[in-house]
């Protein structure tokens, strides 16, 4: 049982001290370029978005990204944060299937 036990413990400290790797693709990055930016580029205002909650808000690529990172985690994959409609599930097919993580967006 011990054994189990500090197996377990170790499983756990592995996975809480590995670096997470960015899973943010070229066409992730092209997508957040067309559908969070404006003329197919990211941009550092003035991009407008709505948040998981529909509370519409003004800022840069990088806070829509945010946005949608949000979204997934709080289990609102399908709701549009995009000013044109897109969603999380929107961005993931995009993505390749892969989920963003928090080094994309951190």
């Amino acid at each position: 049982m011990k054994t189990k036990n500090l197996l377990l413990v170790l499983a756990l400290f592995f996975l809480l001290t590995s670096p997470t790797t960015a899973m943010l693709t070229p066409s992730g990055k092209d997508w957040l370029a067309v559908h969070a930016g404006s003329a197919d580029c990211y941009q550092p205002s003035g991009i407008l978005y709505t948040d998981a909650d529909g509370i519409s808000h003004t800022g840069p690529t990088g806070d829509v990204a945010n946005a949608l990172y949000v979204a997934h985690l709080v289990g609102k994959d399908t709701v549009p944060i995009t000013s044109d409609g897109k969603n999380y599930n929107d961005f993931k097919a995009a993505n390749g299937g892969n989920d963003m993580v928090i080094t994309d967006v951190g």
